[in-house]
């Protein structure tokens, strides 16, 4: 049998652990966004999460600590949810403005948003696309292809695919999957985003 101060003070240790279960509001403003609430971190980590994204908001991306975001609601042209999650963690934010039209390419061991200059075409066979990423990568879809060049840099990554499957709803919203071949290697990719 436990003692009574035993009890007291592992009562004590439980109470002083923050809750993983409930989400706490954030008023935590950066840039043309806001965070709304954290669930499992606190909102300053939060913050420091999104702070360290620098590329466009598109529908879904990968923040680089680690966190997947997805748009949640639409509420007008200028005021944007997303939700941004990594295992039990969360944290949802407001992005304000006009977001700029952006793609996600994501496959095993690359992950990339790249804002998205050009696009033409309704049809997933006639599509064009360029874009490109703020770390100097480009993206072009022409063809039935996809293409990302790595830049004049030694140790870039070229990567070019075949597109599989895609469609372009009247949105805007492009889904594309396929088969790249970079160095020897290949694998399967899914390229999300829009493009009005």
């Amino acid at each position: 049998m436990r003692s009574a101060p035993a009890f007291i003070a592992a009562l004590a240790a439980v109470m002083l652990v923050p809750s993983t279960a409930s989400a706490v509001t954030c008023r935590a403003p950066i840039h043309t966004a806001e965070i709304t609430s954290a669930k499992g971190l606190t909102c300053r980590a939060a913050l420091s999460d999104l702070s360290h994204y620098d590329g466009p908001f598109a529908p879904s991306f990968r923040t680089p600590g680690g966190y997947t975001c997805a748009i949640t609601a639409r509420r007008s042209s200028t005021d944007t949810a997303f939700r941004c999650r990594s295992g039990s963690r969360s944290y949802r934010f407001d992005a304000f403005g006009r977001l700029p039209h952006a793609i996600r390419v994501s496959a095993p061991h690359y992950d990339a948003v790249f804002k998205v200059t050009s696009c033409r075409g309704s049809d997933p066979l006639e599509l064009s696309l360029k874009g490109y990423s703020s770390t100097g990568f480009t993206v072009e879809i022409a063809n039935g292809k996809l293409f990302i060049d790595g830049g004049d840099e030694q140790d870039s990554l070229d990567l070019e695919g075949t597109i599989a499957a895609s469609s372009v709803s009247g949105n805007g919203t492009i889904t594309a999957s396929g088969i790249w071949t970079a160095g020897g290697l290949s694998g399967g990719y899914r390229l999300t985003g829009d493009c009005r």
